[in-house]
């Protein structure tokens, strides 16, 4: 827009046809008026505009739009080239400065003029003060823009309606959530845009425009691809400035996420409380502020024998249960629990009196900052694993004096054969008075009973070879029956019962007299007035069972552990070795069976030995072990380092005609073989040696060059101790210590027989 002035305004408007009369009326329009020239100079302003400028007309051509606001000049300018070149009339707000120097906001409007002629003849227009409307209205429409701003940034979603339900507005948090349309939404019923809405959500709307606000916490919506989501939704009615009812508000949250989150939370949780309610051991939590029971598992009522709701009513009552003994440990255990936990183990006692051992170990549980926050645990019942430890210790315990009784065969064997057999010879000696013969039978008997005693310490430990044959178990019985029936005093009722038919087992049949026997004495100590003691045999659990039970005293129940123990006896001093029932425990273990015991006090004890059946059919071989006169004037090679034991076996060899070679380490044999060999027809070796060379190892070498050589081997040790158990099989000949004369003699001859080929060890 061009301000310049032009010269003469004032007589060219005069002069301008049909103007001249209406120059009065050009000043005297409230209006603030103005008209341009075709170049869009100012040609003239009436009094109005002068007034409000407090200017003169000269000064207002000069400097044209000179009050117009520094802000809105440029957009005032383009506005006005815009109309002038277009020539096409113009509205714009703005800002004019007043006489007083205030801007006050100007509505000014214009449009092209034409003459008579109809040709352009430039502008004019008007300017109206619309101050006091606009500057409350921009503030106002400032405040809509923070409110829009506040609203954009809400995570709820809002959509306004009129009562149409035509769409007024809507959030950008709504936009996102409802997702895009296509085309515009604002005008548009909410039904159309969105047709998967719930009923009870359409139903709302109706309610909202009749005055009722109404709102649902979770409402679930099945989306038109299918998917399901769930709403918290509020529809509330807006009213207009008149109180009117112009709408309704409707404001919305997706929970689908929280929702997800907390069926996940809640699967999770119903895994753990399934995964807790099925493991066996005890799972509890408690708080440390309150010290309450937060959670417990069933194991609970298992273990403890008590209810869940009884430690939840009071949290301390688990201790209640906790064994006397062990209280004060576990008391100052929890009183750490919170800082360090625990890992203890203890008894606690049930409400039927049984006791049980628990193994409790305790964390605390740690909030962001490190601090305690809660305690957890984790309880077992090791009761079980307590007994399996205790009946591990006890094995142990039996392997430990087994291996003791194994240690002293060798030395304590070594010196019974001694004695044994010189008494033997002695008693022999022709010249032997009757008094001394009768000492030395004494001497023998007491040999006899400290080797039986020393085969006992070795059965229970299962370190001594057994017999093993087919027999009958029955037959066993009835001969032990036989024997019990010397033995047992008359207020004893013996009453035998066996199972119709042979019963068929692979045992010592020693052995097995020896375990009846043992416990029917036992029985018969535990019954001094007298009383039934029965023995019997039944087939059970694939095998046979052998029954001794008496109504005598009984056994107390804390004795029952330890009856099999060795050495431990319930009878007055001297009245018992401790090993009767080690030895029968000893003897079962070694034939493969089971042996178990059920008392009362004063009703009576059941032993009941359970045995394999045989399962070969194959019969034994019987050999003759008497050995032909012509053999006895043969060559043994004796190899023995013990010098008495040497002594007395070459001194009974002799006297049996044999020619003896002496040797007292398997080196020393070693190098007289090559002497003797043609001429040695045995050779008899001790299984341990010094020098390196033991028994067995003598007997492979020897037999490098003579296969055929016959071989005797004997030991003070067991067989197993002595590293041989797994080479003593079937055809080995083996005379264990302490051996007498004849047993000797019969082992030799029948291993100078060609035709011996059965097993040959002599007990």
């Amino acid at each position: 827009m061009r301000c310049r002035a032009s010269n003469g305004v004032m007589t060219a408007l005069d002069t301008w046809p049909g103007l001249s009369e209406s120059r009065a009326l050009y000043d005297l329009l409230p209006v603030m008026t103005w008209a341009s020239d075709v170049d869009g100079r100012a040609r003239s302003f009436n009094r109005a505009w002068l007034a409000f400028r407090g200017r003169r007309s000269s000064e207002e051509m000069r400097d044209g739009w000179s009050g117009v606001h520094a802000e809105d000049i440029d957009r005032f300018r383009r506005a006005w080239e815009a109309a002038h070149r277009d020539r096409t009339p113009l509205a714009i707000d703005f800002r004019l400065q007043r006489h007083d120097g205030a801007f006050r906001w100007m509505r000014g409007a214009c449009g092209p003029a034409y003459d008579a002629a109809g040709n352009f003849s430039g502008f004019v227009g008007t300017c109206i003060d619309v101050h006091d409307e606009v500057v409350p209205r921009a503030a106002e429409m400032a405040r809509l823009a923070e409110l829009e701003v506040i609203v954009a940034q809400l995570p709820v979603a809002v959509c306004v309606l009129d009562r149409e339900l035509r769409v007024l507005g809507m959030s950008p948090a709504w936009r996102q959530f409802r997702g895009p349309s296509e085309g515009p939404v604002v005008g548009r019923k909410h039904y159309e845009l969105y047709p998967d809405l719930p009923p009870r959500f359409r139903e709302s709307h109706a309610r909202g425009l009749a005055g009722t606000m109404e709102r649902c916490e979770r409402d679930e919506v099945v989306l038109s691809d299918g998917s399901r989501t769930w709403l918290s939704w509020e529809v509330r009615p807006w009213r207009g400035g008149g109180g009117e009812i112009g709408g309704i508000v409707i404001s919305c949250e997706d929970l689908t996420a929280r929702i997800e989150t907390v069926e996940r939370l809640q699967e999770s949780e119903e895994r753990l409380r399934q995964i807790s309610e099925s493991i066996p051991e005890v799972f509890w939590m408690t708080d440390v502020s309150k010290g309450r029971m937060l959670f417990v598992n069933r194991a609970y009522e298992v273990i403890w024998g008590r209810s869940r709701d009884s430690l939840f009513a009071n949290p301390m009552s688990w201790l209640e249960a906790v064994h006397p003994e062990d209280r004060p440990l576990v008391q100052r255990a929890t009183m750490t629990q919170a800082s360090g936990g625990y890992d203890l183990e203890y008894r606690i006692v049930r409400p039927d009196g049984t006791t049980r051992w628990v193994h409790d170990r305790a964390a605390p549980v740690l909030d962001v900052h490190g601090k305690p926050i809660r305690v957890a645990g984790l309880a077992s019942d090791i009761t079980d694993r307590r007994s399996l430890e205790a009946q591990l210790r006890q094995a142990q315990k039996l392997e430990a004096v087994g291996q003791l009784a194994g240690g002293i065969a060798h030395d304590f064997n070594n010196s019974l054969t001694v004695i044994r057999g010189n008494v033997q010879l002695l008693i022999e000696e022709a010249t032997t008075s009757p008094d001394l013969a009768e000492q030395l039978r004494d001497i023998a008997g007491a040999a006899d009973r400290a080797a039986s005693l020393t085969q006992q310490l070795l059965v229970f430990s299962r370190r001594q070879p057994t017999n093993m044959k087919a027999a009958d178990l029955d037959e066993i019985v009835a001969h032990a029956g036989k024997l019990l029936a010397r033995i047992l005093p008359e207020s004893v009722a013996l009453e035998v019962r066996r199972t119709p038919g042979p019963i068929n087992v692979e045992v010592d049949p020693g052995r097995i007299e020896q375990v009846i026997l043992n416990l029917a004495i036992n029985a018969r100590d535990a019954m001094p007035a007298g009383g039934p003691l029965v023995v019997e045999t039944a087939l059970r659990d694939g095998g046979v069972e052998l029954t001794v039970a008496d109504r005598g005293e009984g056994i107390p129940a804390g004795d029952l552990a330890r009856i099999f123990d060795p050495f431990f006896t319930t009878k007055p001093a001297g009245q018992g070795t401790g090993l009767g029932l080690a030895t029968v425990h000893g003897i079962v273990s070694q034939h493969g069976g089971t042996i178990g015991v059920t008392s009362r006090v004063g009703e009576g004890t059941t032993f009941r030995v359970w045995l394999p059946l045989r399962t070969t059919t194959s019969d034994p071989v019987s050999v003759n072990t008497v050995p032909p006169r012509e053999e006895r004037g043969r060559a043994i090679l004796l190899v023995e380092d013990d010098t008495q034991v040497r002594r007395l076996t070459r001194r009974i060899l002799e006297r049996a005609g044999y020619r003896v070679v002496e040797a007292a380490s398997g080196v020393e044999a070693l190098d007289l073989w090559p002497s003797c060999n043609e001429t040695i027809a045995l050779v008899l070796t001790d299984m341990v040696m010094p020098g390196g060379v033991s028994g067995l190892e003598l007997a492979s070498r020897l037999r490098e060059q003579r296969k055929s050589l016959p071989v005797v081997y004997t030991s003070g040790y067991t067989a197993d101790v002595a590293g041989a158990f797994e080479q003593l099989h079937e055809g080995v000949d083996y005379l264990p210590k302490p051996f007498v004369a004849p047993s000797l003699l019969a082992i030799v001859a029948r291993a100078l027989t060609p035709e011996a080929t059965s097993p040959r060890g002599v007990i």
